[in-house]
């Protein structure tokens, strides 16, 4: 009898010691998103193509357009990687209201860009903004 009344108070004790402690099984803190860096800024879509050199401005997984300003009228966007690899070239063809964005992921991750050729519709004018990330 002795030893059924020393286990039940040591079961006691466990449970009011393990009272205060707060368990770590709750959600996992959530990562902050990615901070898009802007690369070129109020780019006007008034001529065909716009070069966009890139070169020593880091590496990136990602580019965004956004549209700023008019309704800018993009066709595709040719991406020149700093390895020399091929270019990749992205067909949008998509007018962009000012806030609408289009992204873009890199071929092979994250990577330096040399350039960024927009190609665009003259006609349509217009401003974007080309991101990074």
């Amino acid at each position: 009898m002795k030893t059924l009344a020393l286990l039940a108070g040591l079961v006691f004790a466990g449970c009011h010691a393990s009272a205060g402690v707060s368990s770590s099984s709750g959600p996992a803190p959530m990562m902050p998103a990615p901070q898009w860096m802007p690369l070129a800024d109020g780019f006007s879509a008034t001529t065909p193509s716009q070069q966009i050199d890139l070169r020593g401005r880091g590496e990136f997984a990602r580019l965004r357009i956004k549209g700023t300003g008019g309704a800018p009228v993009i066709k595709q966007i040719t991406i020149d990687y700093s390895d020399n690899e091929p270019a990749q070239v992205v067909r949008i063809d998509e007018q962009l209201a000012p806030g609408q964005v289009r992204d873009i992921d890199l071929n092979g991750g994250r990577r330096p860009v040399k350039r960024v050729i927009v190609y665009a519709e003259p006609q349509s004018s217009g401003q974007y903004t080309i991101f990074g990330v």
